[in-house]
């Protein structure tokens, strides 16, 4: 039994370990980079994998399961590290406070008067929805908020009243959903946006639909604007980082594990907890980071996640 178990440990650190090498080629091929979405697992499948490796092992094989462990940690941790280092840090929670929510609700979604409950009590000044359907319904008859894009894969629910609602391009395929609003307030104007891009596995679909979501801000300013968006791409990954660089803003959520959530729509992992960060909130410069919480199961595959923000 004990050379059976030690046999298992070391083919799981074998395997993390030859994951977080191939992920190694993310920096130069999209497709490469898939294994790194799951670094966290993969780290600590191959750290725990070696130690008892080596502890159960035989003295042939100990050797292998301890250098399969340390590969799988060296490797996990220089992925996971600079996320953890480079934590934006909050200020003070007195003064004025602008909330956002993002929320991949499930367009189906089971529980949507909680789901609207839960957000009505927090309180937001804007809410970003992907899949809004049933939640979006239910908030708009509310009569609290405006909506920018009401049909749209990823639409802006505010309780301020748009300046200028820039509809989103019409979701075809996998072809993404970029909602954009412009509000202005005391300080002078704002846009936000909000975003949806498909699963990593089709990296070529992917980088075009990122483009077109560039294109649909570009030339608008990049200090007072706020993005939020189901990215499908965690911060450990090289593609997120690319998209950490293009977009000019900073990513204000900082490793916030949102999915997944329950098992509903296409998902049925019987996870005991979200392992998969891909829900992701940005702003620019004139907007200072309060807080940053996840939310409540709600009845999606995703938690929602709350950011509350002070104008500067």
């Amino acid at each position: 039994m004990r050379g059976a178990m030690a046999s298992i440990a070391t083919g799981l650190a074998a395997l993390s370990a030859l994951a977080l090498v191939v992920g190694q080629g993310g920096r130069f091929n999209d497709f490469l980079d898939l294994p790194n979405h799951f670094a966290p697992l993969t780290t600590a499948m191959g750290g725990l994998g070696g130690a008892a490796g080596w502890a159960l092992g035989r003295r042939r094989s100990r050797p292998f399961a301890a250098a399969c462990g340390i590969v799988a940690l060296l490797l996990g941790v220089g992925l996971l590290a600079p996320e953890y280092a480079a934590a934006p840090q909050t200020g003070p929670s007195g003064g004025e406070r602008f909330r956002i929510i993002q929320f991949n609700a499930l367009a189906d979604n089971r529980r949507a008067d909680e789901a609207v409950t839960w957000i009505r009590s927090q309180r937001p000044d804007v809410i970003v929805l992907e899949e809004g359907g049933v939640v979006r319904r239910k908030l708009l008859a509310t009569g609290d908020y405006y909506v920018a894009c009401r049909d749209c894969l990823a639409s802006i629910l505010s309780r301020r009243k748009p300046l200028s609602d820039n509809a989103a391009e019409p979701r075809v395929g996998w072809s993404p959903s970029v909602s954009v609003a412009s509000f202005a307030d005391a300080r002078g104007p704002y846009t936000v946006a909000g975003m949806h891009l498909a699963w990593p596995v089709r990296p070529r679909v992917n980088r075009e639909e990122f483009a077109r979501v560039l294109s649909r801000l570009d030339g608008l300013p990049r200090d007072r604007m706020i993005l939020a968006g189901d990215f499908n791409s965690t911060p450990w990954s090289f593609v997120q980082r690319r998209y950490d660089r293009q977009l000019g803003l900073e990513r204000r959520t900082r490793g916030v594990f949102s999915w997944p959530a329950e098992r509903v729509s296409h998902n049925r992992l019987p996870a005991l907890a979200p392992f998969l960060p891909i829900d992701h909130v940005y702003a620019g410069s004139g907007w200072r980071l309060v807080e940053v919480a996840r939310g409540p199961r709600l009845g999606s595959d995703h938690y929602p996640v709350l950011v509350t923000l002070a104008p500067v």
